[in-house]
């Protein structure tokens, strides 16, 4: 019976986790800059929504999910707190492991040197031409599998000395010629001095796509036998 519970358990924890990973997550960021800094990010799917706001008047994160909804309120005077405590911890640790690592360093020094030689040779056998295209093709995949659908940048850029404006005229209507689709648009502001700017992305994400995609780099063949040499390098 308790074995039974215990199964039943585990299926729903693990079909949870196959819905959780196959759904899509659409996120929305929005920055701007006018006077002072905003940021709008979004991270939803049909059964919930992150949000996060800032701006000059408020700072808001919420959490909603099936019409409940969860804000969560920051402390700023207990993480300047807890920031200042971990920094001292930090610092004290840093001491401690430097006075252990100096010992260490003292009678290692001749050995490491002999050691660096060989390692970079044996680093340098593994960079092959077929492992560089491995390697690249797995980030261009990673790359379509997360790139925004949406990405669009407007800037209000005005240097005080107009000569920096044209200069910065002269290279961004050159990169537009060239590349007139791109998602950057700048507008200069010759009258006065001003730095303003807007940003919009958008798309969507799908975890198992990105899951299944990693598995499967990290058992490629290229991968493995890579793996094996290093395995075998360690043991020798």
């Amino acid at each position: 019976m308790i074995l039974s519970i215990i199964f039943y358990i585990f299926l729903i924890l693990f079909i949870l986790v196959i819905l959780a990973i196959s759904i899509p997550y659409n996120y929305y960021i929005s920055t701007s800059y006018q006077e002072y800094f905003e940021i709008h990010a979004v991270i939803n799917t049909f059964l919930f929504k992150v949000v996060f706001i800032k701006n000059n008047k408020k700072e808001e994160s919420y959490f909603k999910i099936l019409g409940f909804k969860k804000i969560f309120s920051s402390n700023s005077n207990k993480k300047v707190e807890n920031l200042v405590k971990k920094k001292i911890k930090d610092k004290v640790k840093k001491e401690k492991k430097k006075e252990i690592e100096d010992k260490k360093d003292k009678n290692k020094k001749d050995k490491d040197k002999n050691k660096k030689k060989f390692t970079f040779s044996f680093i340098k056998s593994l960079i092959t031409k077929e492992n560089i295209k491995h390697v690249f093709n797995f980030l261009k995949d990673i790359l379509d599998l997360i790139k925004p659908d949406k990405f669009k940048t407007d800037l209000l850029i005005g240097f005080e000395d107009p000569y920096n404006n044209g200069i910065l005229a002269a290279y961004y209507y050159t990169l537009k010629s060239i590349y007139p689709k791109t998602p950057i648009n700048i507008t200069i502001n010759w009258e006065e001095e001003k730095y303003n700017f807007k940003n919009v992305i958008n798309g969507s994400i799908r975890p198992l796509s990105l899951f299944i995609r990693i598995i499967l780099f990290i058992f490629s063949i290229p991968v493995i036998k890579t793996g094996v040499k290093i395995i075998r390098y360690k043991r020798s």
